[in-house]
């Protein structure tokens, strides 16, 4: 993970636009560049793709969370994870040139 960000002590509510251009700006990378995991809420996967972030569900069981309605991932067909060690490899497929032939 190369920056944490977290909209509580940004004060900027998921899914606006500007918690995405802070985190590109602080690392000084192009969003288009970006990777985005999240678990859903707060439509955060919709404002992540809206900037140019590649958003990757981390998937949760939705039974042990407050806020169980995430739309963004009902009928998810993006990338997704069910653990965050899952990402080095998710990565490493997706940018592999074989993968890069096809897009």
């Amino acid at each position: 993970m190369d920056l944490p960000l977290f909209s509580c002590t940004e004060k900027i509510q998921k899914p606006a636009i500007e918690i995405y251009k802070r985190a590109h700006e602080q690392l000084g990378l192009p969003s288009n560049v970006c990777v985005y995991v999240g678990d859903g809420s707060s439509r955060e996967m919709t404002g992540a793709k809206e900037i140019g972030f590649l958003p990757v569900l981390k998937r949760v069981d939705l039974e042990d969370v407050y806020d169980d309605a995430r739309p963004d991932i009902i009928g998810w067909r993006g990338l997704s994870i069910t653990e965050i060690e899952e990402l080095p490899e998710l990565l490493a497929r997706i940018n592999s040139p074989d993968q890069k032939q096809r897009n």
